[in-house]
């Protein structure tokens, strides 16, 4: 009898001890559920990633045909000057699909006439075709024309010379270019591009020219064209 007992008592205590601990385990009301998230703030916000940011870099190199304008009392004809090596660097910035603007640097080198420039263009691209992204762009600058002694060969002061000696000078002028060409995605951000590009400079200024019997007259080194082909690399800053 006393051993039923002691079992009975020992089942009740067990139940009682189960019955507060689930008491303990239940869970909050509403109220407390909300105290509880509130302790953590607002949640996040997750901004965007920008993969690109619009800026690029861009190298040049070139060749093609030149001619100037050179003309006084006795000489008036456009010059050819060979075939001069061209190297642009330049940076830009895509500011709507298909629309860039850039600043870039140009040199011309020739065996007579020489220039460079400092030009901002504008380019226009015309969809993107198996890969391929033909463009047109155009441009105005200011340009710095320079010139070592060369010679004139023709007809000079009027007479039977055939030779004119031309003293070297420089002059700063302006300077326009209008560019067709396409580019290629080699990868993510690198670009092949391959060009046409007409520059136009403004007159190189008045130097003196000397014939074969010391006369001097002046002489004007007038506006100087280029047509060139470039190739070259543009490289999106990601």
């Amino acid at each position: 009898m006393r051993t039923s007992s002691l079992r009975l008592t020992s089942i009740a205590a067990t139940l009682a001890l189960m019955g507060q601990f689930a008491g303990a385990m239940t869970v909050p009301d509403s109220a407390n559920a909300a105290d509880m998230l509130a302790d953590y703030g607002e949640p996040t916000e997750y901004t965007e990633v920008e993969f690109g940011t619009g800026w690029y870099l861009r190298g040049d190199i070139g060749g093609g045909i030149s001619s100037v304008d050179v003309e006084s009392s006795y000489y008036s004809e456009d010059v050819d000057y060979g075939d001069p090596i061209t190297i642009g660097l330049g940076a830009g910035y895509t500011f709507a699909e298909g629309l860039r603007m850039e600043v870039a640097l140009n040199i011309f080198e020739n065996s007579e006439i020489n220039a460079s420039n400092l030009m901002g263009n504008f380019y226009a691209d015309l969809g993107t075709y198996a890969g391929f992204r033909p463009y047109v762009g155009a441009g105005l600058g200011a340009a710095y024309v320079y010139w070592d002694d060369f010679s004139l060969n023709g007809q000079c002061n009027a007479g039977s010379v055939a030779e004119c000696g031309v003293s070297g000078g420089e002059e700063l002028t302006y300077a326009a270019n209008a560019m067709l060409g396409v580019s290629y995605e080699l990868s993510r951000g690198l670009n092949l591009d391959l060009g046409y590009r007409y520059t136009y400079f403004g007159e190189g200024g008045t130097t003196d020219t000397t014939d074969t019997f010391g006369n001097v007259e002046d002489l004007t080194v007038g506006n100087k064209s280029v047509h060139e082909m470039r190739l070259g690399l543009r490289y999106e800053i990601w």
